[in-house]
Formats: C-alpha cells, structure tokens, sequence
C-alpha cells in the first residue's frame, strides 16, 4: 500500500491520513468527550479542570484556555477559577450551560 504524502508550502512534506485512521481519531475524540461528561455529571465533584470542561463541551483545550485567559469565563455564564496554578471550573455552570437538571446526575434526588 503506498503511504499518500502532502508537500505544504514550506517545502515539509508530512503524511495524510487514511479514512480508517481518520475513523480511529474521531472515535477517539467521541470517546474522550463522554469521559470528560461523565466527570461533569459527577454530582460529587464541585469542580473539574479546565481541560475536562472542554472535553464536555467538545471544544479544544488551547480554545479553552484562551477564553480563561482573555475573559475569565470558559463560556458566557461559565466562570473559570484560579486556584494555585489550576484553573478549575464549576461543575454546576456546566450542567446549568448544558441543561442537565441536577436531580437527574449521580446520585442527584435522593
């Protein structure tokens, strides 16, 4: 099987991808945002990491942290909180932003 490359202006030539890895990525990223969700619905956490707020959001993490560093919110009505040198965010705002009613999450309603 030839490998398919790709010369980019600069004169660098890398690799394109094939659809069965471009298959494995994606299935990758699906699975690495429902863990990431999970984490949020977690009705015993009262914070996640930034990284992990993107990941249940779906957005990427350099995304993420340029929002915190430019507005201090993740997203609107998303704060994010410095805390030593980790930026935190509450685990409330996200199901608020994503519209999970709380007594639906683990452990929730009883």
């Amino acid at each position: 099987m030839e490998i398919s490359t790709t010369t980019r202006t600069n004169g660098d030539t890398v690799r394109r991808l094939t659809p069965d890895e471009l298959a494995q990525r994606a299935e990758n990223r699906a699975a690495r945002t429902a863990a990431s969700l999970a984490i949020v619905l977690d009705d015993r956490r009262p914070t996640v990491s930034i990284d992990v707020a993107a990941g249940a959001l779906g957005i990427a993490r350099t995304t993420a942290h340029k929002a915190a560093r430019s507005t201090g919110y993740l997203t609107d009505g998303v704060p994010v909180f410095r805390v030593g040198r980790r930026l935190l965010v509450s685990t409330a705002h996200l199901r608020r932003l994503l519209a999970i009613d709380d007594s639906t999450t683990f452990g929730g309603g009883l």
